[in-house]
């Protein structure tokens, strides 16, 4: 049985989508939408670019791969964003191609 290795941390209450990393896989739980599962040795590689805007606010998004989907997160909305990035993504290569 596969355990909880991290949870997402929202920066906002308003924030309905809930990010869970187990040991095996990524879920995405949505309001309405089925849960979306990414199993984590399916991940084909992922990228992270950073946006701005012309009033000044900065951010970081990361994108994750697998053959049939993809996913992002953004800074902005996770406190713990740095921790989750690293999770997802170690052992995986960063694909530049796409960045």
């Amino acid at each position: 049985m596969s355990q909880l290795v991290m949870e997402g941390k929202r920066r906002s209450k308003l924030m309905f989508v809930k990010v869970a990393v187990f040991d095996d896989r990524v879920e995405i739980k949505r309001p309405v939408l089925p849960v979306k599962t990414m199993m984590r040795d399916e991940i084909t590689s992922w990228t992270e670019i950073n946006k701005k805007l012309n009033t000044g606010l900065t951010w970081t998004e990361f994108t994750f791969f697998t053959a049939k989907t993809k996913y992002t997160l953004n800074s902005l909305h996770w406190q713990n964003y740095a921790e989750i990035r690293d999770l997802i993504s170690d052992g995986k290569p960063r694909d530049v191609e796409k960045e």
